[in-house]
């Protein structure tokens, strides 16, 4: 069993959809929130194979990126299962490789609604346990 926390933050702010008023805005999203799950296969000593999924929440904005300042901002809830692979270093660290897929229901705003936030997502993480 898995149970941990996360903390997601876009590191390129996203090319929004071309129909926006400006070419300088850009999408920028953080989140965060709980995550459970386990591990349900292994390869040998080192190789773990499982599932998890985050649950929480976050914002987005329309940055301008030559100010930084966001014109509009917007709260939403994510959910967001994952496929995982670790490899474990150290007894109490492993670097972990995951995909999976982003949901979202967020408030009304003039920026992308929930499906348009939404999308696939993918991680690569350090895990601190006991792997004993």
């Amino acid at each position: 069993m898995l149970l941990g926390a996360a903390f997601n933050y876009l590191v390129l702010p996203l090319q929004i959809d071309p129909a926006t008023p400006s070419a300088e805005e850009r999408l920028n999203l953080n989140y965060a929130g709980l995550v459970l799950g386990g591990v349900f296969a292994r390869a040998g000593e080192r190789v773990g194979f499982g599932a998890w999924g985050l649950i929480g929440g976050g914002g987005g904005c329309l940055q301008n990126q030559m100010t930084g300042d966001c014109r509009e901002r917007v709260a939403f809830f994510a959910l967001e299962p994952e496929l995982f692979m670790h490899v474990v270093v150290h007894r109490n660290v492993a670097i972990s490789l995951s995909a999976g897929y982003r949901f979202v229901a967020a408030g009304a705003w003039s920026g992308p609604g929930s499906w348009g936030l939404a999308s696939p997502a993918g991680g690569l993480g350090i895990v601190i346990s006991q792997f004993d």
